[in-house]
């Protein structure tokens, strides 16, 4: 609304007022004068205001609430990230995994529009979809082990661009549609044993139930060869996912550390050998070597026991015999009834083995029986050069009676 400069009158629609003063000046062809502020004018403004408040005031609350409404549909016409993920489970319970796949191109092309076929408009588009698909990312927890009934939680982060016209957030969805399987022990079944030496020792595995899921495992040591008594081993299921979808089992746990035992060990010491095994020994040796007919020119005295050796491979040493064994026996020949010579024959066992509970077991059959030698002290000096001797005491079996 206007009012009149000279009469403080509304102006009516024609746009001019018929007062005499305004026409007066319209008769002059002059611009209106400068108003004059006097205290009666300034009174009756003041009057005016007072008549047209509650329009203006409206006015000014109207522009206001517009501009609200402008940020809140600005808001609304987001689009929501959520309704371009799909989610899918995928296995067997309490093995179950999960599967988010974030449309985000067909997001994009929401917002931007699809592909232009005109290649000139390519590249804006295509700068316009790295603004939006550099700003959004999609994180989810747990990935795997899930049962049926756990929640996956989903998080899209929007940021930039992105963040004008896309609302991300968190939500959270639950687990279902995983194949229900029945849990078993499988390793209840499984025994496990050791052959070999301490140092060179294997693993055996024994079913001791006839299952169709338990012969179906595939089983697998993380070390399967140069073990050592004390050594700790895990045998691991690596095929669970078979168990399930044939059989519908799990198992309970999927490795079990075991320790390794009762592996023999190659013998150190003479003294792991017990006396009363080397006497069955000697005597045999001293039988054998007591057998031989004299002949037309040579006679021998009874065969007798010379001493023992117990031989271990030194240390940086590579040698297939980690030990050695070595009983001599004497015997005296004679020539037309005189003294000959003195010789000695050895028995000799390799790679003694000492079982888990001490035992030592050697066959006489297994030992290495050789000739006669002269010279038994340049026989052990040639084994000084790999082995650690060690004379066995205390023997007399096999000795002649002085």
């Amino acid at each position: 609304m206007s009012y009149c400069a000279y009469c403080g009158n509304e102006i009516p629609k024609s746009g001019v007022c018929d007062c005499e003063e305004a026409v007066a000046e319209r008769n002059k062809g002059t611009n209106t004068p400068e108003e004059e502020y006097t205290p009666e004018k300034n009174a009756d403004y003041g009057a005016m205001f007072q008549k047209h408040k509650v329009p203006i005031i409206a006015g000014v609350l109207g522009v206001i609430l517009l501009l609200v409404l402008v940020g809140v549909f600005s808001s609304f016409s987001k689009t929501d990230a959520f309704d371009y993920v799909s989610i899918s489970f995928d296995g067997y319970n309490s093995a179950g995994t999960v599967s988010v796949n974030f449309m985000s191109y067909n997001l994009i092309c929401e917002i931007i529009g699809e592909e232009p076929e005109v290649l000139a408009e390519m590249i804006e588009w295509e700068e316009k979809y790295e603004l939006y698909d550099e700003g959004m990312s999609v994180q989810y927890s747990p990935l795997e082990g899930l049962s049926n009934g756990d929640n996956i939680t989903v998080s899209i982060s929007v940021s930039g661009a992105a963040a004008n016209r896309i609302n991300g957030g968190t939500k959270t969805f639950v687990v279902a549609g995983l194949t229900e399987v029945e849990t078993v022990d499988v390793f209840k079944d499984i025994s496990v044993s050791y052959k070999g030496i301490s140092g060179d020792g294997k693993p055996v595995i024994e079913l001791e139930a006839e299952t169709e899921h338990l012969e179906a495992c595939n089983l697998q040591f993380d070390k399967a060869t140069d073990l050592s008594n004390g050594d700790k081993i895990t045998l691991t299921i690596t095929n669970p996912e078979t168990l399930a979808e044939k059989y519908n089992k799990v198992p309970i746990e999927l490795s079990r550390e075991y320790e390794v035992s009762g592996l023999g060990a190659y013998a150190t010491k003479a003294d792991q050998i017990p006396k009363t095994l080397l006497e069955k020994l000697i005597e045999q040796h001293v039988k054998d070597k007591s057998d031989t007919e004299p002949d037309f020119m040579f006679s021998y005295s009874p065969a007798e026991f010379s001493g023992a050796y117990f031989m271990y491979i030194k240390d940086g040493v590579s040698s297939s015999f980690k030990n050695e064994l070595h009983i001599f026996v004497r015997r005296t020949t004679y020539k037309d009834g005189e003294h000959f010579r003195t010789s000695y024959s050895p028995l000799v066992f390799r790679n003694i083995i000492v079982d888990a509970d001490g035992t030592v077991t050697l066959d006489y059959e297994d030992g290495e029986s050789s000739s006669f030698t002269t010279d038994m002290e340049n026989y052990l000096s040639k084994r000084s050069d790999k082995f650690t001797i060690e004379e066995i005491t205390g023997i007399t079996v096999g000795k002649s009676a002085e």
